[in-house]
């Protein structure tokens, strides 16, 4: 039972109340003190990372695009992305920063600002 399935990425919301994973199956949302499935978050591709934003969630994955949802599941946004297949996203450390840095199977780092769009990409090629 459960040969082909996997877990790629999971997060646990500050006050340790939810936790979204997802892998070979979309993102799920599951209340924790319940143990209960909530509600799968409707995305593209295969998710590869998930982390909680004060009120929203962030998921990337192997389609090239960022996407957000609200605490109950709505999406928020999807944002296009040059990269290809996303395996990390990362947010500013102070709760009003409004940066986001992603990267990938690319030697570029895309930066949004707002999350309502690409202000730049970082290209690392040698």
């Amino acid at each position: 039972a459960g040969e082909g399935r996997w877990v790629s990425c999971l997060a646990i919301d500050e006050q340790d109340n939810w936790m979204v994973c997802g892998g070979s199956s979309p993102l799920a949302m599951y209340h924790l003190s319940s143990l209960t499935p909530v509600r799968e978050l409707s995305g593209k591709g295969q998710p590869q990372h998930v982390q909680f934003d004060s009120d929203a969630i962030t998921g990337v994955g192997t389609s090239p695009c960022v996407l957000r949802w609200n605490m109950k599941g709505d999406r928020l946004s999807e944002v296009p992305s040059h990269i290809p297949s996303l395996f990390s996203a990362c947010r500013g450390r102070r709760a009003d920063a409004n940066v986001l840095s992603v990267s990938g199977v690319s030697a570029n780092v895309d930066v949004y600002t707002n999350m309502g769009y690409r202000a730049l990409s970082l290209s690392f090629a040698t």
